[in-house]
């Protein structure tokens, strides 16, 4: 990884053939950006941004708010929420999917 910005540790998931996929956050509260590196075949891929990947969140660098998996065949999925600055709740859970 690039190692910029990095806000708190990234997520790592891995699949069945030992392929990894490191996603972390960039940017500054509240609004984030994520990208993730995939490892495969002994080499680490480009930094590519997450479909989606903006987190809305002025306490994301404190919260535990991101989750991923990754299945046999690489298909990686990760889940967060974004919160609405006037209530402090969460207004919207959002949900990427990418190989």
């Amino acid at each position: 990884a690039d190692g910029t910005s990095v806000l708190r540790t990234p997520r790592l998931a891995g699949d069945g053939r030992g392929n990894l996929l490191l996603v972390w956050a960039k940017g500054t509260a509240p609004t984030f950006t994520l990208v993730y590196q995939r490892y495969s075949a002994g080499v680490w891929g480009p930094i590519t941004a997450v479909p989606g990947g903006t987190v809305s969140s002025a306490s994301f660098e404190n919260g535990n708010d991101l989750e991923l998996s990754m299945n046999a065949s690489g298909l990686a999925a990760l889940s967060w929420g974004n919160y609405d600055k006037t209530t402090g709740y969460i207004a919207t859970v959002r949900l990427a999917s990418f190989f």
